[in-house]
């Protein structure tokens, strides 16, 4: 009898072992100098910060215990993936929210389904996609790639940059008092694409909207509608130019506007 009572209890703790390796809410990481975070998620919010130089550190709060979060390790590079059940039917709360924090220098890879994403004050090639939520990227520099399907894109006060930042149906905007990047591309189907910069701000601009409007106050602006068709073009050299810009939207509107 105590020997079935000992190879019960066993049994018990190596699957609860077994179930928090693979379902850890909170976990940190040791990385050096090429950290790199991969993050796959379905459903919820992603807010990534800049933390400790060697270490990234990840909590993930999941709001059905059905719901399996999975963390590995392979050298410097951290991978992070949700895992919902066959023929999972949540509730209202049915969502894994992280808060991450990395080395200021790091690759990041963030893909979320349905859900926001955040990023602060990282440097490196940063790749940020959702399909239904919003992005906010906030000092960041490097290789930066943004993409939403039904988001919006919202990017303020980057640093050295080439910037690529697309959205389907949602607003793109870009918040710079000035240019440190080479390039920016802003693009939208069918969401406004908006620029706001500072009175010293000196790049070279170019864009198009199909059938939305243009708006510019700058004199350095032109904005040329076609004499044949609805789209119209715009273009300039602000302050005598600089960084490359391109504003393109089909059906919203293109703005620049100096703060």
């Amino acid at each position: 009898m105590k020997k079935c009572f000992l190879i019960l209890l066993l049994s018990l703790s190596w699957n609860l072992s077994a179930r928090t390796n693979r379902d850890n809410s909170a976990r940190e990481f040791s990385v050096g100098g090429n950290a790199a975070l991969e993050l796959e998620n379905i459903s919820g919010d992603i807010t990534i910060t800049a933390g400790d130089s060697n270490t990234i550190s990840i909590r993930a709060d999941i709001e059905d215990d059905r719901i399996e979060v999975i963390m590995d390790q392979d050298g410097d590079r951290v991978t992070v993936e949700t895992v919902y059940p066959n023929n999972f039917r949540g509730g209202k709360k049915s969502s894994v929210h992280f808060t991450v924090e990395v080395p200021s220098e790091t690759k990041l890879d963030i893909h979320s389904i349905s859900g926001n994403i955040e990023a602060e004050g990282i440097s490196g090639e940063i790749n940020l996609k959702s399909t239904s939520g919003d992005i906010k990227a906030t000092s960041l520099e490097g290789e930066l790639s943004f993409k939403s399907i039904s988001g919006d894109v919202t990017m303020r006060q980057l640093g050295p940059s080439n910037v690529e930042a697309n959205s389907i149906s949602g607003d793109v905007e870009l918040n710079e008092d000035s240019f440190a990047g080479e390039s920016y591309l802003l693009a939208s189907t069918s969401g406004d694409v908006l620029l706001n910069y500072g009175a010293n701000a000196a790049f070279t601009v170019t864009g198009r909207t199909v059938s939305g409007g243009v708006r510019s106050n700058d004199d350095d602006v032109r904005v040329v509608k076609a004499k044949y068709g609805p789209t119209t073009k715009l273009d300039g050299d602000v302050n005598g130019g600089g960084a490359k810009v391109t504003l393109n939207s089909i059906s919203g509107r293109v703005e620049l506007s100096q703060n």
